[in-house]
This record gives C-alpha cells, sequence and structure tokens, in this order.
C-alpha cells in the first residue's frame, strides 16, 4: 500500500514538473524586440580576429565570456612547428573546439598563386596529415577567399587540385571538407545569374534590388560586361570544383549585404535587420548547383547595430546553415566591427550574441 501511495506521489510530482517545463523554456526576449529563437545551429564559433596584438590566452577569455565553445585557427603548411600549432592546443587544452582554415603560403594581402606542382601538394598533403594526426577540427577549410582576386591568381584547375589532395586527408581523418569562402559579392551575383539562367526575372530583380548595387544589375541583365562575365564564369568554375570535393560549401557573409565591398556609406550605420530572405536564396543556389549545404567560416556586420546581430543569427539558423564562425573584426568604418573591446569586455553586439547563446 505505502509502495503504491509513493508511485502516485511520485506521479503527481512528474505531471507538476512537465507542466511548468515549458515557461521555464521560453525564448529570452531581446532588448531590441526580437524573440531569441531556442533552436540554433549545432555549431557556433567565433573567429577572434580584430585585434591582432592579443594572445591565444586573451583570445580564450573573449570566448569565455561570449559563452562560445569552438573558434577558428589559420594556419599553413609552409610554416615550422611549434609555432602554428600552439594556438590549436591552447584552444582545445581548454575544451574548444577549432574550425581549421588550412592554407598553403599565403600571408597578408599580397596576391599568391595556388599550389603550382606536384611536389609541393604532395609536401601540402604531408603537412596536412601531421596536423590531423595530431587534431580533429570541426571542418577544415583549404585557403581563405580563393575566388578573391585580391588574394589569389592562377588556373582554377590548380586550386581543385589542392583541394583533391586535401579530400583524399580528411577522408582518411573522418574530419569535413570545405573550400575557403566564397565572398558575398560572389555568391550574390552567381545567385542572381541563376535566377536569370532559369528565366525567373522576377525573382532576380528582387533578388538584385534587395542584395547588389545598381550598377551590378544592370551589367548582369545586359551581360556586356566582360570583366564581369568572366568572373561570374571563374567563380562557377570554382563551384564545380566544391560540388567535387567539398562536403560544405563556405561562403563569407556580411550585413548589410548590398553594402558589401562598397565606399563607406553614413547609411549602412542604421540597418538593424538582415537582408530578407537574402541567405536562405543563396543557400538555395548553392543546393542546386552542387547539391551540398553550406556553411560560414566568416560571418559578420560592418556597423555596430545589436538588433542587426540578432537577425543575422537568426537568419543564419533558419537558413539551415551547417556551421556559423563568427568575425569578430574591427577594420575601421565600414568594415566588420568586433563583438568586444581591447580589454576584453563585451560590446553591446557581443552582449546581443551572447544573449542568443544562452538560450
Amino acid at each position: 500500500m505505502i509502495k503504491d501511495a509513493r508511485q502516485f506521489i511520485g506521479l503527481l510530482v512528474a505531471l507538476a514538473l512537465i507542466s511548468i517545463l515549458p515557461l521555464c523554456t521560453q525564448p529570452e526576449q531581446s532588448p531590441n524586440g526580437l524573440l531569441l529563437k531556442a533552436n540554433k545551429p549545432a555549431e557556433i564559433g567565433v573567429w577572434v580576429s580584430g585585434y591582432y596584438y592579443q594572445s591565444p590566452q586573451f583570445k580564450n577569455n573573449v570566448l569565455d565570456t561570449l559563452r562560445v565553445n569552438n573558434t577558428l585557427v589559420e594556419i599553413r603548411s609552409t610554416d615550422t612547428m611549434p609555432a602554428k600549432y600552439f594556438p590549436i592546443s591552447y584552444y582545445i587544452k581548454n575544451g574548444k573546439g577549432v574550425q581549421l582554415n588550412y592554407l598553403y603560403n599565403r600571408r597578408g594581402d599580397t596576391p599568391v598563386s595556388f599550389i603550382g606542382t606536384r611536389a609541393e601538394r604532395n609536401n601540402y598533403r604531408d603537412s596536412l596529415e601531421t596536423v590531423l594526426t595530431m587534431y580533429h577540427p570541426i571542418v577544415l577549410c583549404v585557403e581563405r577567399e580563393e575566388g578573391n582576386a585580391d588574394y589569389y591568381y592562377g588556373p582554377v584547375k590548380l586550386y581543385k587540385k589542392e583541394l583533391k589532395k586535401a579530400k583524399g586527408v580528411c577522408k582518411d581523418f573522418g574530419v569535413k571538407l570545405s573550400n575557403g569562402g566564397v565572398t558575398t559579392r560572389n555568391i550574390c551575383l552567381l545567385t542572381y545569374r541563376w535566377y536569370q539562367d532559369k528565366g525567373d526575372t522576377a525573382a532576380a530583380s528582387s533578388f538584385g534590388k534587395r542584395c547588389l548595387p545598381d550598377q551590378d544589375v544592370k551589367d548582369l541583365i545586359s551581360r556586356k560586361n566582360k570583366r564581369l562575365e568572366d568572373k561570374l564564369l571563374r567563380q562557377d568554375s570554382f563551384m564545380t570544383a566544391y560540388e567535387k570535393y567539398c562536403d560544405w560549401v563556405n561562403v563569407h557573409w556580411y550585413e548589410p549585404v548590398k553594402a558589401r565591398g562598397e565606399a563607406y556609406n553614413p547609411a549602412t550605420d542604421t540597418v538593424s535587420q538582415a537582408t530578407p530572405n537574402a541567405l536562405i536564396e543563396v543557400v538555395a543556389y548553392i543546393k542546386a548547383r552542387t547539391g551540398k549545404k553550406t556553411m560560414t567560416n566568416e560571418m559578420g556586420q560592418i556597423n555596430s547595430s545589436p538588433a542587426l546581430t540578432l537577425s543575422m543569427l537568426i537568419a543564419a539558423k533558419d537558413a539551415g546553415l551547417q556551421y556559423i564562425g563568427w568575425f569578430s573584426g574591427d577594420l575601421g568604418r565600414g568594415n566588420a566591427t568586433s563583438l568586444y573591446t581591447p580589454s576584453g569586455f563585451l560590446t553591446p553586439t557581443g552582449e546581443e550574441f551572447r544573449r542568443f547563446l544562452s538560450q
């Protein structure tokens, strides 16, 4: 009898807990008026990159303050050990996951060629095997913004060969592989052209108004700007490489989208919402073109609006990105802004970022 009574009381307690659980798990209301959604992508990281003189210890503290459990590390196959591995080891020791950008020999913003010889590609492969023997990154990205003419030159086929080498190594170690990142402007140009080629002029027009400068739209319609057409052909060749070798396609995404790559415009300082549906449409294009899902290891904003921070994170979640890496930079007015100050305190955008992750 006593045993039955205890079981009955236990059942009543369980039912009571179930009834109040929804009240305890309601999403927090943001000061900016948007409801914080509880469902987030599996991995959200931050590239603490705005103040380059800071140590891994400082950056790890920033990650802890943001309540982020993974970050981006960029190394080169031509670097010497053990210096290049220290940040990775430090982050892993402190419980962080690492998204790895693996470059061959690029340094700074001076354009370099893709790996040109078989011997160099074999050295690249051997170096990558050494790294993956010690570490297991969330995803490995090959180079950074390979389609950016300010960073790289040379035939796309050389980049394809580099991806192929990396794919073989990553497959052996069970690591996801992605490209170094399609720029915001380039992926928007490709998405617009996709709509054009499908004959969906209404969708192309709508996308162009939201995501591209007027002159780009005019040139896309006319198809007479040789420089733009050559760029599109080259970018499409990269997409073919991603289709063959990548697990995910990596895009770099900055808001306001239409202003990215343009001269600074004070009007961008007041933008507080992510470009409606833009990221969803880009993801749809990538899926249609390559059959692959999308990630970003560089997402950021070029103003200091906390409302925009939140809106972008919700847009990324709604678009189904496989991984989100937020670029916390401080590159001057009209460029990416940081989630933290040089002293390590969170900015208003950093506070909003942390609030989103805390749900």
